[in-house]
């Protein structure tokens, strides 16, 4: 007679199928105890980077290959400029789409750096001027329809030349005279594109 101390037997089944599942299904078990991701705190911080392309899309507006200092800075120069009494979450916006775009040429010219034959940066360049299409009319949207475009009709309606400007210390790696040039031609199409669709 069995004793209550005594395990019962665990049900065997006869079906081939169902045997090789419960195989299987033990095995992955064991299997993920050995795989379970980054344990540390920079470990996580690392691993959660590791689906980022380019940035423009993400929800931090800095990356962290670029300068916070400089972003600080980026972010300083549009609050002096609209000085903002209750739009200050818009004039953010601002700047964060406005750090984006300025990113897109060191992101061309570190493509184009790096391929031997720049027909196969077809997609990467397409995909990058897509965004910087979008980032064009999502930086005029919220400027052309605001307050914010009343308080600086108000007073200055140019852009100062350092919201434009190029600080090579911030994206390090690329030729300056090549940054300067992709930033150019790239405002010039900004200027034209916002020209055609007014």
């Amino acid at each position: 007679m069995a004793t209550a101390a005594q395990a019962q037997p665990t049900p065997t089944t006869t079906d081939p199928v169902q045997r090789w599942l419960e195989r299987r299904a033990a095995t992955n078990r064991a299997n993920s105890q050995h795989s379970t991701g980054p344990r540390t705190e920079p470990g996580k911080q690392r691993s959660s980077q590791n689906a980022l392309r380019h940035g423009l899309t993400a929800r931090a507006a800095v990356l962290p290959t670029e300068d916070p200092e400089a972003y600080q800075r980026h972010i300083q120069q549009f609050l002096d400029e609209y000085q903002p009494a209750t739009e200050t979450q818009l004039v953010h916006e601002l700047a964060n789409t406005a750090w984006r775009i300025n990113r897109i040429p060191f992101l061309e010219a570190e493509l184009l750096s790096q391929a031997p034959n720049p027909q196969t940066l077809v997609p990467q360049l397409a995909t990058l001027g897509l965004h910087g299409s979008r980032l064009s009319r999502q930086f005029q949207k919220p400027s052309s329809s605001s307050a914010i475009s009343r308080k600086s009709a108000a007073g200055s309606t140019k852009r100062p030349k350092s919201s434009y400007a190029i600080n090579a210390k911030d994206f390090p790696g690329i030729p300056p005279s090549l940054l300067q040039n992709k930033m150019a031609s790239f405002f010039q199409n900004s200027k034209s594109s916002a020209t055609h669709n007014a």
